[in-house]
């Protein structure tokens, strides 16, 4: 009988931009809450390998990624897509398109430095590929998914 392995998710080994959250706790009183911002280990030296570049780098290309992990970059880009199911590029934009939507609900950053903070070169970059992925324009994005006391809620750097 084949075990069918789970994929690892990008939303399970992502890293939060966020430095701390406002919470309410069972009795009503609020406190904030340390975000961390250490890898979360998803069984694989490989992802956490990508995923540490990212953290430390915020590199986009295979190619910059591989030379940091010093492997052939065909290799690592297979040996993502066996585990994730995404080639890097994919798997890379992808963590980054969590950091923009995180940086959207919960910040007053522009789109442009939002944009600049995911590694895109241009904003146009970023706007393309949310279209494409989840269907919505960035603006849309933060409209509908940013409380109006985000200030009050969420610290970031």
């Amino acid at each position: 009988m084949i075990r069918k392995i789970e994929k690892i998710k990008v939303e399970d080994v992502y890293v939060s931009v966020l430095t701390a959250q406002l919470v309410t706790n069972s009795d009503g009183s609020m406190r904030w809450v340390e975000q961390s911002h250490e890898l979360r280990p998803s069984g694989s030296v490989v992802i956490d390998a990508v995923v540490s570049v990212l953290l430390e780098k915020r590199y986009r290309a295979l190619s910059d990624i591989a030379t940091m992990l010093e492997v052939n970059p065909t290799e690592l880009n297979t040996a993502v897509r066996l585990l994730t199911g995404y080639g890097v590029k994919d798997f890379v934009a992808r963590y980054f398109l969590l950091a923009a939507q995180e940086y959207l609900r919960c910040t007053d950053l522009s789109l442009k430095e939002i944009a600049r903070r995911c590694g895109h070169g241009q904003m146009s970059a970023m706007t393309g590929y949310f279209q494409r992925i989840l269907k919505i324009t960035p603006e849309e994005y933060r409209r509908k998914n940013r409380p109006a006391d985000y200030r009050f809620l969420y610290r970031w750097k």
